[in-house]
């Protein structure tokens, strides 16, 4: 059995909320419980984020923004922030 560890960091790597689901289960279980409790003006994330109505309409409703690479069979590529794109690191330095 595996499983899928959900994380929520501030913009300096520090954990803000964890969420735990089942290794089968898509990324996208754990970014619903997540991004609810996002308090930045945006929000950095992996490409298995890029979803437009679970992701992306939430925090543009919340007036926040998302940089987030859209996958790279996507029809609309999204257009993001490539600089700040890289400080997704600090989430890859927690978990290692």
């Amino acid at each position: 059995m595996s499983t899928g560890i959900h994380v929520l960091c501030d913009g300096k790597g520090r954990r803000i909320a964890l969420h735990l689901t089942g290794g089968e289960v898509h990324d996208l279980q754990g970014v619903d419980i997540l991004v609810e409790k996002v308090n930045a003006s945006a929000l950095l994330a992996d490409k298995d984020y890029y979803a437009q109505k679970r992701v992306l309409a939430s925090l543009q409703e919340s007036n926040r923004v998302a940089i987030i690479p859209s996958k790279t069979n996507h029809k609309n590529k999204g257009c993001y922030d490539k600089e700040l794109c890289k400080w997704r690191y600090l989430i890859e330095h927690y978990f290692a």
